[in-house]
C-alpha cells in the first residue's frame, strides 16, 4: 500500500472506476476522474473521493472521458 500511495502521489491524474486506489490517490492529493455506471450515482455522492480536484462521470462515452482527462490536465498546468 505504501508503494501504491507513493506511485499515485507522483501522478498528475488518476482515471479509474470507483475503487480503493481512488481513495488512496485522493488521500495523497492526486486529482481523480472516477468513471462509474449511472446506477452508482446515489452512492458516489456519499462514498466518492473526498477533497478538491475530483470529478465523477456517470455512464460516460469514451469521448467524454478523453475530454475530461484533457480538461483536467490543462487546468493543472496553468500557473
Amino acid at each position: 500500500l505504501r508503494e501504491l500511495a507513493a506511485f499515485l502521489q507522483r501522478c498528475r491524474l488518476l482515471v479509474s472506476n470507483d475503487s480503493g486506489p481512488v481513495h488512496i490517490a485522493a488521500a495523497v492529493g492526486t486529482p481523480t476522474l472516477v468513471v462509474a455506471p449511472g446506477a452508482h450515482a446515489p452512492n458516489l455522492s456519499r462514498w466518492g473521493p473526498l477533497g478538491l480536484g475530483h470529478k465523477i462521470l456517470l455512464s460516460p462515452t469514451p469521448h467524454e472521458v478523453a475530454q475530461s482527462v484533457e480538461e483536467s490536465l490543462t487546468v493543472r498546468e496553468l500557473p
